[in-house]
């Protein structure tokens, strides 16, 4: 493995059960810990020997909560959206989440023009944001595809659109996209979110 900064990892797959590729700047990285996958998320080298300021989508659950954490235990200056919240929160790791639609260009506007104008600059964005349906594609409705793709693929596309203004100004900045085995090869009765993933 390359330079950290690795973060843990539980996943429901059995050891020998996928492969993950290794040429990614975000690399996944399985290891067995028992009769369990563990895996490692690398951060494309990413120093962590300074405070940075990060906006994470989908904070509050899975990959988007083990972020917010790690972080926050950290250092890093950690700024998180979800549907689930409701109302600014600081989590008892120092963590501030805010209520994030990403498939609403207002939503996704309003958060990150907060982050600036309290932080003055950003320094990376870790789109997490994303959500799974599962079933045939034949009885998969328009709108639950439509919706997924909403999320997992425009939601990103607008988070990045709200941001590289200003990295390109500030002359710094990083994009982190989650992605998924889902991604490399087409799962199983997960047809829509191999699709959103590809």
């Amino acid at each position: 493995m390359g330079p950290g900064p690795y973060i843990g990892f539980e996943s429901f797959y059995k050891p020998g059960t996928a492969t993950f590729p290794q040429n990614f700047s975000v690399k996944l990285y399985p290891f067995v810990v028992g009769t369990e996958f563990k895996f490692q998320l690398h951060l494309g080298g990413l120093s962590m020997d300074r405070s940075r300021i990060i906006f994470i989508t989908g904070a509050t659950s899975g990959i988007g909560a083990a972020c917010t954490t790690f972080f926050s235990n950290n250092g890093w200056k950690v700024y998180g959206g979800s549907r689930r919240i409701t109302k600014e929160t600081i989590t008892p790791e120092g963590a501030v989440l805010f209520p994030l639609d990403v498939t609403k260009p207002d939503s996704v506007s309003a958060i990150v023009k907060t982050i600036l104008d309290r932080e003055k600059r950003l320094d990376v964005v870790l789109n997490n944001a994303g959500f799974g349906i599962g079933g045939p594609l034949e009885t998969t409705s328009l709108e639950e595809a439509k919706s997924q793709f909403e999320t997992n693929f425009f939601g990103v596309h607008l988070v990045n659109q709200a941001v590289l203004p200003y990295f390109r100004k500030q002359g710094s900045g990083r994009i982190v996209i989650v992605g998924s085995i889902g991604g490399r090869i087409g799962l199983p009765f997960q047809g829509m979110y191999s699709a959103t993933k590809f």
